[in-house]
């Protein structure tokens, strides 16, 4: 198995189980990605280095998803998200990362049925305190 194929089949391990729970997003530490790649891989010593973790965000990328923040930016024990892209998750992330006159307009708007949605629970008792 090329390196390369061990990333395909670490995306598809992911996306199979986003796929499988109806995820648009799914968090993992960088802890829980090297126990993956070391299941995968049978190799209980793999790490991820920075070509490693590029390597991953890439067979993601090919498989639909992206990684954020960058794996190459968190340590061990912190997080990462896995978003499926194209999602509303994704939407507001790119709303978040490339600001400008487009992206105002769909930020806005997201905030907008944000907050209906929020004021519908808020009629209806379900408000945080209401039991």
């Amino acid at each position: 198995m090329t390196e390369q194929d061990l990333y395909l089949r670490l995306a598809d391990s992911i996306c199979q189980q986003m796929d499988k729970d109806h995820r648009a997003y799914s968090t993992k530490t960088r802890a829980e990605l090297t126990t993956l790649l070391r299941n995968i891989s049978n190799q209980p010593r793999s790490r991820i280095g920075r070509a490693v973790g590029d390597a991953i965000e890439a067979a993601l990328d090919q498989k639909g998803f992206r990684m954020f923040p960058s794996i190459n930016a968190v340590g061990a024990l912190e997080a990462v998200r896995i978003i499926r892209r194209g999602t509303f998750v994704d939407k507001i992330l790119n709303a978040f990362l490339h600001p400008g006159g487009m992206t105002d307009g769909q930020l806005a708007d997201v905030i907008a049925k944000a907050k209906q949605q929020d004021m519908i629970r808020w009629n209806k008792g379900e408000a945080a305190g209401a039991v």
